[in-house]
């Protein structure tokens, strides 16, 4: 099943928002986010970071995430674009 690459703004289960992307690597003229990006979690008080990414997908060196990947505070990705999916 594929599944939606993430971007900056792009939302979380915890109700929280992807802060940062690559300034570069774009989809719909969003950033693409990376493994080690910031992301805020209102439901556990902070900035948090995303922690995992797609072995098989880097920006720059970076690995690319996909939705439903993970934060460092538990929470888990959404995408809000249909257009750049992988499997």
């Amino acid at each position: 099943m594929s599944r939606a690459i993430i971007c900056k703004g792009d939302t979380t289960t915890h109700g929280g928002v992807v802060l940062e992307g690559d300034p570069i690597a774009k989809i719909e003229g969003r950033p693409v986010a990376r493994k080690g990006d910031k992301v805020s979690c209102p439901k556990c008080s902070g900035t948090h970071y995303i922690v995992e990414g797609d072995p098989k997908l880097t920006v720059k060196g970076r690995l690319m995430v996909l939705e439903n990947m993970k934060t460092s505070c538990g929470a888990r990705l959404l995408s809000k674009q249909s257009l750049a999916k992988c499997e």
